[in-house]
C-alpha cells in the first residue's frame, strides 16, 4: 500500500519552544477468523515549521490474508528534533478505512455510485431537539 502525504499546511505551535512536527502512520489491519490484528507504523522525517512544504512517500506491505484495514495519521511537535511528551502537542486522525473482500468493494462501489447519482435531495427543516433544563444547586 502506497501513501503520498503533502504537507500544505505546517503544524501551530501553541508554544515558542516548538520549532518541528512529524507525522506517523498508523496502519491496523484484520485478516482471516482467529488471527490477530496487526498493525505497523512508520515515522516521517521531522520538519520545520517555518520551512518549505514537503511530500512523503509512506509504503506498506500488507500480511498475507488482509481483510481489512485502518490508516491513522499521528502528529506530534518537537524542539530541536526532540518530540514533546505533552499529549496535549499531540495529535491523532482516522483517515482512511477500506477492504480487501470483493463482497464488500462490490458493495462499496454499489454505494458510492448512489451517493454520485443526481438525485435531488430535499433541504427539510431539521427540528430543534428539547433541551435539559439546569437546576440551581442547593446550599
Amino acid at each position: 500500500m502506497k501513501i503520498e502525504l503533502k504537507t500544505t499546511n505546517h503544524a501551530v505551535s501553541h508554544e515558542d519552544d516548538f520549532d518541528s512536527y512529524c507525522y506517523e502512520l498508523l496502519l491496523l489491519g484484520w485478516t482471516l477468523r482467529g488471527k490477530e490484528p496487526w498493525h505497523e507504523q512508520q515515522l516521517g522525517d521531522w520538519i520545520k515549521i517555518k520551512g518549505p512544504n514537503v511530500i512523503f512517500d509512506f509504503e506498506f506491505d500488507l500480511p498475507k490474508g488482509t481483510q481489512h484495514w485502518l490508516l491513522c495519521l499521528h502528529q506530534r511537535v518537537a524542539k530541536d528534533n526532540k518530540a514533546s511528551e505533552n499529549m496535549a502537542d499531540r495529535a491523532m486522525q482516522i483517515r482512511e478505512a477500506g477492504t480487501l473482500l470483493k463482497a464488500d468493494l462490490t458493495l462499496l462501489k454499489e454505494r458510492g455510485e448512489k451517493a454520485g447519482s443526481n438525485e435531488v435531495v430535499k433541504n427539510e427543516k431539521k427540528e430543534e431537539k428539547e433541551r435539559v433544563k439546569a437546576r440551581r444547586e442547593r446550599g
